[in-house]
């Protein structure tokens, strides 16, 4: 009995030992996480590469790397306990270098980066390639830069989001002045169009001449041509996914654009440190234009206006609240010298978002949104010239989602 009890002394020692060596091992693992930003105007910033390594110099092999989401948002799972240095990088940003010292005091570790502006000026640069045979590797996913679609040449002026993606492949109009996008063979309202996450479903004004979108508020803007993720449901064409900016935190400014027959203005700024706030508003005044000579009355009566803001607010280190709108409104109405019939064509857009951002844990990060949207069409015919009743006609239509 005596040596079958330290026998099972020696098993239960051996077996705390493993667990013990188990749970140790699984202590001295960290995820890190964090959110990168723009040193200037704190806006997230998307794309950002984020690399570990155990020097300054990058001569060991990298251990971690991941790309921030749209958010700001990264994280690197399961690091062990010693000595890092974290490179975080993104085109036009200087390079910033972090040293962090991980313990086993804490299962995480947070570190929130901020990026520099750095301008590139480069050589003359020679591309080369091999014709493409194998299209099955091609992806179907576009981003535009909304700072290139405003150096673009603009009809009136007025930059437009879907003149510039009329320029890509795969991506045609049906007439010059059309800004509706026939993707692959498809017609415009096959392809489902969203701002921040609400979808847009006419997002044109003047039947096509120009989108409802100011340039000036926008963050990020892709266009997705097959292959759809499943968190855009079902669609014929396309999609097209835009991202409005939050405003910066740096200080108050706006700017405006005057042209022959609209304008606009765009304000951000910060409320305080910890929310900032961007607002835009366009308006087309042609209809104030054509009364000034008796040579326009033959000329329908058009006007439109649209406005785009959204806040920004920063509940805690783990927390963040974003509030966006949009609205925009068209209305055209028969020429002053038309007699026999009347009519009067409108319609309208809204959208509002209310969406809570969490980074619950170094590994985990949800995205909370109530999302309302918008539209109504009408038109209405007249008859000003009634021969026994006045053979008027009224129609109108409404979406709520």
């Amino acid at each position: 009995m005596l040596i079958r009890f330290h026998s099972g002394c020696r098993f239960l020692n051996l077996f705390f030992f493993v667990l013990t060596s188990i749970t140790f091992s699984q202590v001295q693992r960290i995820n890190i996480s964090g959110i990168v930003t723009d040193e200037k105007s704190g806006e997230a910033l998307f794309g950002a590469n984020i690399l570990l390594y155990q020097d300054s110099l990058k001569q060991s092999e990298m251990l971690r790397g991941a790309a921030t989401n749209k958010y700001g948002f990264f994280s690197l799972p399961s690091v062990p306990v010693d000595d890092y240095y974290i490179f975080a990088s993104s085109i036009g940003y200087k390079t910033s270098v972090i040293k962090i010292i991980l313990s086993d005091t804490s299962s995480s570790y947070r570190i929130d980066i901020q990026l520099y502006e750095k301008p590139y000026t480069l050589d003359e640069v020679v591309v080369e390639d091999r014709r493409e045979t194998d299209f099955s590797r091609t992806t179907s996913t576009i981003e535009v830069d909304p700072a290139l679609v405003q150096k673009l040449p603009s009809l009136g002026g007025e930059s437009d989001i879907f003149r510039a993606l009329q320029l890509l492949p795969g991506v045609t109009a049906a007439t010059e002045i059309s800004t509706g996008l026939y993707v692959r063979g498809g017609s415009p309202d096959q392809n489902l169009t969203l701002i921040d996450g609400v979808v847009v479903y006419n997002p044109s004004h003047l039947g096509g001449f120009a989108s409802t979108f100011n340039s000036d508020v926008l963050r990020n803007i892709k266009l997705i041509k097959g292959g759809f993720p499943a968190e855009y449901g079902g669609r014929l064409s396309s999609i097209l996914d835009i991202t409005m900016r939050e405003g910066t935190k740096e200080k108050f400014k706006g700017s405006a654009n005057i042209n022959s027959i609209s304008s606009r203005i765009t304000l951000e700024g910060p409320f305080d440190t910890a929310s900032t706030f961007i607002l835009s508003g366009r308006v087309m005044y042609l209809d104030k234009i054509l009364p000034v000579s008796d040579e326009f009355n033959s000329i329908p009566r058009y006007d439109f206006f649209d406005f785009n803001g959204k806040v920004n607010y920063v509940l805690s280190e783990k927390d963040k609240i974003f509030i966006s709108g949009f609205y925009s409104k068209d209305n055209i109405i028969e020429a002053p010298s038309s007699r026999d019939v009347g009519f009067n064509i409108s319609w309208r857009n809204a959208t509002a978002n209310l969406t809570w951002t969490n980074f619950s844990s170094s590994t985990s990060f949800s995205n909370t949104s109530l999302m309302y949207t918008n539209y109504f069409f009408s038109t209405i015919i007249r008859d000003k010239m009634p021969v026994q009743q006045p053979l008027d006609f009224l129609t109108t239509s409404e979406i709520h989602d």
